[in-house]
């Protein structure tokens, strides 16, 4: 062999053990990182939990009044559809709690990080819906609802069918109207960092942004094998 295939081979093994060094230098910053979410996971899975009962309360309470009003159809379908929002809610935060208790500090940091990243990705899905949908049910059917369960009120006294079909399309045609303010002028219209997060899950930049993290934490795991 001679002196440059010597060189060359030392410069290799040296340059090996760079490129070890930096991966367990960033696995160790990651660990640090990571270490400092066990707080925030419990108090994250402590509000999923309040969440959980809360819904599932909701449900019962719906649940009941669909099956008192059963021959009245005038109020069984704002109840049916508020209890089927309520369900789909109910969905989501359970699953984010599954996520979320599956995820252990003792598997390695490359599997932490994901499940962490997919959880946020589930998290921002499920906000991002709440969020579009939620006016539809929780304006007229909630209304008509709360009138009659809490005071005894019959809504139908005051609001006429034409005033609730026009609320309920309106709810269904700001969907698509809300994504494409929140897009385009929801950074400038945004006052505080509140509203500007707010702006970013409805026009979906947060959903975007962590899934392309989640794609890049994936290619480097895959490229670090």
């Amino acid at each position: 062999m001679t002196s440059l295939d010597a060189m060359k081979s030392a410069w290799e093994a040296q340059d090996r053990k760079i490129d070890e060094v930096l991966r367990i230098n960033r696995q160790l910053l990651a660990v640090a990182k990571l270490d400092r979410l066990r707080t925030p996971l419990r108090r994250f899975m402590t509000g999923l939990g309040v969440e959980i009962t809360l819904l599932a309360l909701a449900l019962l309470v719906v649940g009941n009044f669909i099956a008192g009003s059963v021959a009245e159809l005038r109020f069984v379908w704002p109840a049916a559809a508020l209890d089927l929002w309520l369900i789909l809610a109910l969905a989501f935060t359970v699953r984010q709690f599954v996520a979320a208790r599956r995820i252990a500090f003792e598997k390695p940091v490359a599997v932490l990080q994901r499940e962490i990243a997919d959880l946020r990705i589930l998290r921002l899905h499920a906000l991002r819906w709440e969020l579009l949908t939620g006016q539809i049910v929780w304006w007229v059917p909630f209304l008509i609802l709360a009138l009659k369960l809490l005071f005894g009120i019959d809504a139908y006294q005051y609001l006429s069918a034409t005033f609730i079909a026009v609320n309920l399309l309106f709810g269904v045609a700001l969907i698509p109207v809300a994504i494409w303010l929140a897009k385009r002028y929801g950074r400038a219209w945004a006052g505080s960092p509140f509203m500007r997060k707010l702006g970013d899950v409805i026009a979906g930049r947060s959903l975007t942004a962590a899934q392309n993290y989640a794609v890049a934490l994936s290619d480097f795991d895959s490229g670090s094998n």
